[in-house]
C-alpha cells in the first residue's frame, strides 16, 4: 500500500489528509475547517472508470445534496454513489454535492463495484450505519501522520461484518512495496507541498533517481494500481484547481492568498487557470460558494443499525 498524509493551516483555515492506495482501493481521508466544498466547480475528469463505486463517510459536519432529489445531511452519515457521479461527470443530471462544518472530517473509499455489497444508485443513496462502523472510520481519518494500515484493515473488518464490502478486501493490503516504487513514493510526499505536487525532477532528487527512472517506475506504478490520470501535468492542474476551489470558500483568505496557496504566481495566473479550465472568474466562484443555498429537503442522518 502507498499512502501519504500531513497537515496545513492558513490562518483560521486547517486542512489534513490522508490518502491511501492498493490495487483493490483508493481512500481519501479529510479532516478541514473554515472552507466549503462545492463540487458545481470541478471540472469533468476523463476516463473515469465506469465500474468504480465510492462509500463516502459523512463524520463530522454536512452534506447538501443538489439534483432531481435535493437533501441535507448531518453528520454521521454516509452515502453511495459512483465515481462517474462523483468526478462531475454525471451528464445534464444537474447534481451536485456541498459539504462544511467546524470541523468536517469525511473518509472517501473507492472500489470496484463488485466489491460493494450494496446497490450502486445511478446519482447518490443514504447508507446505513452503526456507531463502530463509525468509530473504525474515525481511526483511519485520525492516521494521516502515522501508519494508516492497521486503521484501514480494521476498518475494512467492520464494513465486511456489517455487510457493506467483500470480506477479505483488508487482507489484499500490502504492507511493504518493491523498494523503487517506495522510494519514488516517498520522494513524491518529500516534494509535495499544500499548493503542488513535486515534479519529476524534485522527486528524483528525494529518491536519488534520474528524471526518466522516475517516469518509469510511475509508468510502472501506474500500471500495478490501475490508475486513470491523464498524465502528471494534467493531474496536477486539477489538484490546484480543487484546491482553489477550496480556498476561494474561506472568509478570511483574500483571492492573492488564494493564487499564493495553490500554487499560481498571481491572481491573473488564478483567473487564467480557470478560464482555461471552463470555469467562471475566481471572484465569481467565491460568490456563487457563499450564496444562501436554495433550501433543502430534510434528511435525518441515516439511522444505525
Amino acid at each position: 500500500m502507498l499512502f501519504t498524509g500531513g497537515r496545513f493551516d492558513l490562518g483560521e483555515t486547517s486542512y489534513a489528509s490522508l490518502f491511501a492506495m492498493e490495487r483493490t482501493f483508493r481512500l481519501f481521508a479529510v479532516e478541514r475547517s473554515g472552507t466549503v466544498w462545492d463540487s458545481r466547480f470541478v471540472r469533468a475528469r476523463e476516463g473515469i472508470a465506469p465500474d468504480r463505486s465510492v462509500l463516502s463517510f459523512m463524520l463530522d459536519g454536512w452534506l447538501r445534496v443538489r439534483g432531481p432529489a435535493p437533501r441535507s445531511i448531518e453528520a454521521p452519515a454516509a452515502i453511495v454513489t459512483t465515481k462517474a457521479a462523483l468526478e462531475g461527470i454525471a451528464g445534464d443530471s444537474g447534481f451536485s454535492l456541498v459539504s462544511g462544518g467546524t470541523p468536517l472530517r469525511t473518509l472517501q473509499l473507492t472500489v470496484a463495484a463488485a466489491d460493494l455489497l450494496v446497490p450502486t444508485p445511478a446519482l447518490v443513496a443514504p447508507l446505513p450505519i452503526s456507531a463502530a462502523l463509525v468509530e473504525a472510520a474515525r481511526s483511519v481519518v485520525a492516521a494521516y501522520d502515522t501508519d494508516p494500515g492497521p486503521p484501514i484493515a480494521a476498518f475494512f473488518d467492520r464494513c465486511a461484518a456489517e455487510g457493506i464490502l467483500r470480506p477479505g478486501l483488508g487482507r489484499t493490503i500490502v504492507p511493504r512495496e518493491p523498494q523503487r516504487i517506495q522510494r519514488v513514493w516517498n520522494g513524491l510526499s518529500a516534494s509535495t507541498t499544500f499548493g503542488a505536487l513535486g515534479s519529476h525532477q524534485d522527486i528524483g532528487v528525494n529518491a536519488g533517481f534520474s528524471t526518466r527512472q522516475v517516469s518509469r517506475v510511475f509508468e510502472e506504478i501506474r500500471g500495478c494500481f490501475g490508475l486513470d490520470w491523464q498524465g502528471w501535468r494534467v493531474l496536477t492542474n486539477d489538484l490546484r484547481l480543487r484546491l482553489a476551489v477550496l480556498l476561494l470558500s474561506a472568509d478570511t483568505l483574500t483571492i492573492a492568498d488564494v493564487a499564493r496557496a495553490a500554487g499560481y504566481g498571481s491572481t491573473n495566473a488564478l483567473a487564467l487557470a480557470f478560464r482555461r479550465a471552463g470555469l467562471p472568474a475566481p471572484s465569481s466562484v467565491r460568490l456563487e460558494i457563499r450564496r444562501d443555498e436554495d433550501p433543502c429537503l430534510p434528511l435525518t442522518a441515516a439511522p444505525s443499525r
